[in-house]
């Protein structure tokens, strides 16, 4: 019993760098989902968001420097606000200076434009046109593409109970109580989800 407390730490020790360098993706196979498919329907979801973003990108927010007219502004790109921007508008939106705007799907382009700055120099910036993405894919075109090969990584999308310190954040008496570093005391380790048919 005394040789258990002296390799247990070693032995658990070696099992975690074991694993060290694998990748920590969870594989989640469509065609072997039961009749329970609300787990499913998320991962849809998430992947008809992943879809549109890796097509289009995210949906931008922007605060208002100028109001050029009622479909074009001189804005920065949040949250940053270091990137400023010529912005046309696919509407009218009715806003004024200092102002945000959220949720633009818009496309940069070589095309410039310049202005006169607070400081009188004048500056050029580039031109983004607000686009419309076509609508989220449908359930059919998502099983045609899976059937078909196509697969989609989700990043982060399973949290699951950390295997060193079993949920707690800290490592066993044994180990010494040190903070766990498989999970950073979160307790808990994040999985990509790899989805195929």
């Amino acid at each position: 019993m005394k040789y258990l407390a002296i390799f247990l730490p070693l032995i658990l020790q070696l099992a975690v760098h074991a694993d060290e360098g694998k990748s920590r993706v969870l594989p989640f196979k469509v065609s072997e989902v039961g009749a329970d498919k609300s787990e499913l329907m998320k991962i849809f979801t998430a992947v008809q968001i992943k879809d549109r973003e890796d097509l289009f990108g995210i949906p931008q927010t922007y605060r208002i420097i100028q109001v050029i007219g009622k479909k074009e502004f001189l804005v920065q790109v949040l949250p940053a606000g270091k990137r400023i921007l010529w912005l046309k508008t696919l509407n009218e939106i009715s806003a004024a200076d200092g102002e945000v705007i959220r949720d633009i799907y818009a496309v940069v382009s070589e095309r410039t434009r310049s202005y006169t700055n607070i400081q009188g120099a004048k500056a050029t910036v580039r031109i983004a046109e607000e686009i419309i993405p076509p609508p989220f894919m449908k359930q059919e075109a998502f099983v045609s593409l899976l059937k078909s090969g196509k697969t989609w990584t989700l990043p982060a999308f399973k949290s699951v109970s950390c295997q060193r310190c079993f949920g707690d954040g800290k490592l066993s008496v044994l180990q010494g109580s040190a903070d766990c570093p498989d999970c950073d005391r979160k307790g808990s380790t994040s999985f990509d989800l790899l989805v195929t048919w």
